[in-house]
């Protein structure tokens, strides 16, 4: 006996680690993709402002090119920016081939300034023309440290961009006697405006990693998904309508008690260890995030909801599942923890208004109606059931829910000695499952 309880503890301690990872890895993955999404969205904003800002460029300098440029040059450089401003015109509108040319033509469309501007102070060197290096130089060093700043790609080619005009310009400036000057310049400008891109792209993960942890405790982790890939509010996604259901409360038995007999440190410690076990369960077995919970003290409140109907078919088994399954959880926590002694699960299904809801300023997905205030009123009827039938933890439904069970279950049936112990249902009895009954 000595020997079997540290090799359960120590076997237990392997089975909480192994949860617990599988419940980081759906959180990172989950997490991941709300930053992924984020990321696209702002790259598709940047892309448009890319086209936007080359049609103005390349037509001012269409412009200004005849009255200010070198008469030898100018019907070249017209021609080039007569061809960029086609581009970036071209691309802007919606048609099959779009997503082709931007990703043909956005790094195209960037880069070219500089190369054309670097090409004409090189010209200019050469020519001895004073001013008219200046101006080109000037004006490649601004197009090169601007393009880091609305480049809509990745770290990478961004970085290669970027370390391209800096080659580019220490060649263009090479001849000058001013050159190394130039390129210094040149390198900071570039070089500064690309390393303030990665900084920005760090805190605008910090800021949507921040965002996706405030939205998944207002809303389903489904529903944050969906919103993130349809770039659509989460209070449109998930807006208030009628939906079928699963509702789900559990609370301690004897909570009062253990709240007078024990710290509020280990009291709000153990509460947080087991909400946590509360939820890596309903990861394994609600993967898709179809749900969202809620706790007040001892009370568990959970609400599974379906998009179809196939899903809805589903839904009883896989809560009763997780019901039976939190139950025999409790057990080991118990043991390990020395709470809760004892829980009651109430369990009931049906149509209820499900979505966002709430003051303007602080929204949060909540049920309303008959299904989830009949969850909360079966699991009351525990503590009745407790009297009659034993002091063993249970997982209590009614006859809606009854109906819903596609599997076999070991179900046994409670008559009620007056209907008024159930308000709002219209039947003498209700059912239980005893997970910690022994066969």
């Amino acid at each position: 006996m000595t020997q079997t309880l540290p090799n359960f503890a120590q076997d237990q301690g392997r089975l909480d680690k192994t949860k617990s990872s599988q419940q980081k890895d759906i959180i990172s993955s989950d997490l991941r993709y709300f930053t992924k999404q984020a990321f696209i969205r702002r790259s598709h904003s940047q892309r448009e402002l890319v086209l936007r800002i080359a049609m103005f460029y390349n037509a001012i300098a269409m412009a200004i090119l005849p009255i200010a440029g070198k008469p030898t040059l100018v019907n070249y450089f017209v021609m080039m920016h007569g061809c960029l401003f086609t581009l970036a015109f071209l691309a802007s509108f919606k048609t099959p081939m779009r997503v082709l040319l931007l990703r043909l033509s956005v790094p195209v469309l960037l880069i070219s300034p500089s190369l054309i501007n670097f090409y004409a102070a090189y010209y200019h060197i050469v020519e001895n023309d004073q001013m008219r290096t200046i101006m080109g130089a000037s004006t490649a060093i601004i197009c090169g440290s601007f393009m880091s700043f609305i480049d809509p790609r990745s770290g990478l080619p961004r970085g290669l961009s970027a370390l391209l005009c800096i080659l580019v310009g220490f060649l263009a400036f090479s001849d000058s006697a001013a050159g190394g000057i130039l390129a210094i310049v040149n390198g900071v400008a570039v070089g500064g405006s690309f390393a303030v891109t990665l900084i920005h792209d760090r805190d605008f993960r910090t800021t949507i990693e921040r965002e996706y942890r405030l939205l998944v405790q207002a809303a389903p982790a489904k529903i944050v998904r969906e919103s993130a890939s349809s770039n659509v509010d989460v209070n449109k996604v998930f807006e208030p309508k009628m939906r079928h259901c699963v509702c789900l409360s559990s609370d301690w038995r004897d909570y009062q008690t253990v709240s007078a007999s024990v710290s509020a440190d280990s009291l709000a410690s153990s509460l947080g260890r087991y909400y946590d076990m509360c939820e890596n369960l309903l990861s394994q077995i609600f993967p898709d995030g179809n749900y969202y919970s809620d706790w007040i003290a001892d009370e568990f409140f959970l609400v599974i909801f379906a998009k179809d109907q196939v899903e809805e078919k589903r839904l009883v088994n896989l809560t009763l599942k997780f019901a039976e399954q939190l139950i025999r959880e409790k057990e080991v926590f118990q043991k390990a923890h020395g709470v809760p002694a004892a829980i009651d699960v109430g369990v009931s299904s049906g149509l209820a208004l499900i979505g966002m809801m709430g003051p303007s300023g602080h929204r949060k997905a909540t049920a309303l109606g008959e299904v989830p205030g009949q969850a909360r009123r079966l699991q009351v009827l525990g503590k009745a059931i407790r009297q009659s039938m034993g002091d063993t933890d249970r997982v209590i439904f009614a006859a809606p829910t009854l109906m819903e069970i596609t599997e076999a279950l070991a179900v046994t049936e409670f008559k009620l000695e007056d209907k008024k112990q159930l308000r709002n249902i219209d039947s003498t009895s209700v059912f239980y499952l005893e997970p910690l009954k022994k066969s």
